[in-house]
């Protein structure tokens, strides 16, 4: 379970509303793909392509991600330099291949949860925040990846299963601050030492807080 997220989430709900109001809060098909990503077939190039991705999780969990080498993810990763840049530009683009992959597992899971089901689709967010994995723990709450956290948020609530109760809130304008504050809402009930609500009743809280505004509650 995380302790922590951000010392503030000003920066990532800033974030969010900044790429709202620029118009990129957009489907996740219409991202950028990373090299070698967008037609990746052959099995070889695809178990390239994860190996490498798990190798700079691994390097993530031990090490500050600015010291992280390229010469050290081919070693971690069991490959050359020359087969990492067959499909990835740089370390970064990595990370937005990691990055690509935590939206695209949330929009297979939302394909199971019925479309005026905000709570559900809520509760699988945060289910991804709660996690024990060392690697995500640090991209999910540290400083260092503040940026990719705000990315993150920001794809995962511009997928359509969002976009559609933006329309029916009180307020439209503010929905993208509301689903961003979302981490927020995780970060204080996961600091309780026993929380009186359960992972499900907080989703149901946030569902309407989301939707009816702090008079709903």
């Amino acid at each position: 379970m995380l302790w922590y997220l951000y010392p503030s989430l000003t920066k990532c709900v800033a974030y969010v509303i900044k790429m709202s109001v620029w118009g990129d809060m957009r489907s996740g098909k219409e991202k950028h793909m990373p090299t070698g990503r967008s037609h990746a077939t052959d099995l070889r190039v695809r178990k390239s392509i994860r190996d490498i991705k798990r190798a700079v999780l691994a390097l993530i969990a031990r090490e500050p991600f600015e010291q992280i080498r390229i010469e050290e993810i081919a070693t971690e990763a069991m490959i050359n330099r020359k087969t990492f840049y067959n499909h990835f530009s740089s370390k970064n683009d990595v990370l937005d291949a990691i990055e690509e992959d935590l939206v695209t597992s949330q929009e297979q899971g939302l394909k199971g949860i019925a479309a005026e089901n905000l709570r559900g689709g809520v509760l699988l967010f945060y289910h991804l925040l709660d996690t024990d994995d060392t690697a995500y723990h640090k991209l999910f709450t540290e400083e260092e990846y503040i940026d990719f956290f705000g990315k993150l948020v920001n794809d995962i609530f511009s997928l359509e299963f969002y976009r559609k109760f933006y329309e029916k809130a009180a307020s439209p304008e503010i929905m993208p601050g509301y689903f961003a504050s979302a981490a927020s809402i995780y970060n204080a009930w996961s600091k309780k030492p026993s929380p009186k609500e359960s992972l499900e009743e907080l989703s149901d809280l946030t569902a309407t807080l989301f939707m009816k505004g702090v008079q709903g509650l």
